[in-house]
């Protein structure tokens, strides 16, 4: 799968049953649809993610980036976490794309304790 970024192949790690495909030039992090949830666990400890991310009507503006599954432009949404987070998700449910420490920072707000500490000891 190449990178939304950089368009070279992703390194494909694995986590909790869970394939995580990593660019390692710029440090981006692609999930599948529903990959986000098996990492991150209990829906309520994250409900604004979840209700952003799940919210149809929440498509966001046209980005740049395309989605490395059907490379259809992706939009952009934004999580409300500290300042808001704005991420690529793919208009065709495929998956989302997070910019370096994008993801940490979910899992952090989230208090998804392992998935946090494995994504600050791989990828910083």
């Amino acid at each position: 799968m190449l990178c939304p970024v950089c368009e070279i192949e992703m390194l494909v790690l694995e986590m909790l049953d869970v394939e995580i495909d990593y660019c390692h030039k710029c440090g981006g992090i692609w999930l599948d649809e529903g990959e986000l949830e098996l990492l991150i666990g209990d829906k309520s400890e994250s409900s604004q993610v979840y209700k952003v991310l799940s919210d149809k009507n929440n498509s966001g503006k046209k980005g740049e980036k395309k989605c490395p599954v059907c490379r259809k432009r992706m939009n952009q949404v934004v999580i409300p976490i500290g300042k808001g987070l704005e991420i690529d998700k793919c208009q065709s449910a495929h998956g989302i794309w997070f910019d370096k420490g994008e993801l940490q920072e979910i899992a952090t707000h989230s208090h998804a304790g392992p998935v946090s500490d494995f994504l600050k000891n791989i990828f910083t």
